[in-house]
C-alpha cells in the first residue's frame, strides 16, 4: 500500500504511464568528456575520474526511483552483477512486478504509441514485437490495442492520481530539471504531452479537453499545474525556487490561479513533431505540422544508451 492510501503503482498503471510506456531503463551511466559511456559501478567510477552521470528519468526510473521513493513503495530488485554487493531494480523486474501486481485496467502498449508506428501509420508487427520485448501479450488485431480505450483509462485515472499525490511529490526533485521543477510538475507536464495532439491525441479521440494546464517559466520549465474538474479549477503551485526541503505550499481553492515569482502564461509543454496521428485504429491518420518550438518533454528511446543533455 502506498502512502496515498492506494495500491503501489506499476509501469502498467494508468496513473504512471505516458504516450510511450516501458521504453526506458533504470541504469545510471558515466559519460566521459569525449562522449564514451560506461555503466555506473564502483570500479568504473574509480577508473574514470572525470565523468558526468546520466540517467533517463521517465517511465521505469520514474517509477522505481522517483515515485516509489515518494510513495513509500519498493520495486523488485536483484543483485547487480556488474557492481557486486549492490541490489538494483531493472526494466525486466518492473514488467514482471506489474504482471503480478497490477489490477485492471492494465496499461499495455497501444497502437498509436509513437514507438510502434511505421511512417506514422499503425504497424501490428512492430506493435507486437515491442510488446513481446517488454513481456506484454501480443494482439491479434490493431483494434485489440485501441488507443481510444487507452486514452479513456488515462483520462479517468492519470490526473486524479497525480493530484492526489501532490502533497507527496511536490517536495521531491524533478527527474529532469530541464522540463519541470519538482516531481509533481514533471508528472503534470508529462500527462499534458501524452494526452495532447503531439502525443496520443486523446483530445481528438475522446473529444474531451485536457484537464491539466501547465504553467512554464521563461525557460520552458514547468512550475505549476491547474486541474479542471467540471466547472471548478484546482490550482497547485510550486515555486520556481522550491527544493526538496522548501517546496511551496499549493493552492487548492476552486478557481484559484497559479502564482509564481515570475509572470508566466499557462501553456502546455511545447513539442514539435512533424506528423501526428489524429485517428484511432482503422482510419488513415491525418498528418499535421507542429509548432517550431523546442520540446519540453525529453525524447525517449527503447535503447539503453542515454542521450547527452540535462536530465536525460
Amino acid at each position: 500500500m502506498a502512502n496515498d492510501g492506494k495500491a503501489c503503482p506499476s509501469v502498467r498503471d494508468f496513473g504512471v504511464v505516458d504516450m510511450d510506456q516501458s521504453d526506458n531503463v533504470v541504469t545510471s551511466y558515466l559519460v566521459t568528456a569525449n562522449g564514451q559511456t560506461a555503466q555506473m559501478t564502483a570500479a568504473n567510477m574509480t577508473a574514470l575520474q572525470t565523468t558526468q552521470t546520466q540517467v533517463n528519468g521517465s517511465d521505469n526510473r520514474l517509477l522505481a526511483v522517483a515515485l516509489d521513493g515518494a510513495l513509500g513503495c519498493t520495486p523488485w530488485m536483484a543483485p547487480d552483477l556488474a557492481n557486486p554487493g549492490h541490489m538494483l531494480p531493472a526494466l525486466p523486474l518492473n514488467e514482471l512486478q506489474a504482471a503480478v501486481q497490477q489490477a485492471p485496467p492494465v496499461a499495455r502498449v497501444p497502437v498509436n504509441d509513437p514507438m510502434v508506428l511505421t511512417n506514422n501509420q499503425p504497424d501490428i508487427n512492430k506493435l507486437n514485437a515491442y510488446r513481446v520485448g517488454v513481456d506484454q501479450s501480443r494482439v491479434p488485431t490493431l483494434a485489440a490495442a485501441s488507443t481510444r480505450t487507452y486514452c479513456k483509462h488515462l483520462l479517468a485515472i492519470g490526473p486524479a492520481r497525480i493530484q492526489l499525490d501532490m502533497q507527496l511529490t511536490q517536495g521531491r526533485p524533478s527527474p529532469d530539471p530541464a522540463v519541470a521543477n519538482t516531481l509533481f510538475t514533471f508528472l503534470a507536464q508529462r500527462f499534458v504531452a501524452s494526452y495532447g495532439a503531439a502525443g496520443l491525441n486523446c483530445i481528438d479521440l475522446l473529444n474531451k479537453p485536457d484537464p491539466i494546464t501547465v504553467t512554464t517559466d521563461a525557460n520552458g520549465v514547468a512550475i505549476s499545474a491547474t486541474y479542471k474538474t467540471g466547472a471548478a479549477d484546482t490550482a497547485a503551485t510550486a515555486d520556481t525556487a522550491a527544493t526538496a526541503d522548501t517546496a511551496a505550499t499549493p493552492t487548492t481553492t476552486a478557481g484559484a490561479i497559479p502564482t509564481t515569482g515570475v509572470p508566466t502564461t499557462p501553456t502546455a509543454p511545447a513539442t514539435s513533431p512533424t506528423v501526428v496521428p489524429t485517428t484511432d485504429v482503422g482510419v488513415t491518420p491525418t498528418p499535421t505540422t507542429g509548432a517550431t518550438t523546442t520540446p519540453a518533454v525529453p525524447a525517449t528511446s527503447p535503447t539503453a544508451t542515454p542521450t547527452m543533455g540535462p536530465g536525460n
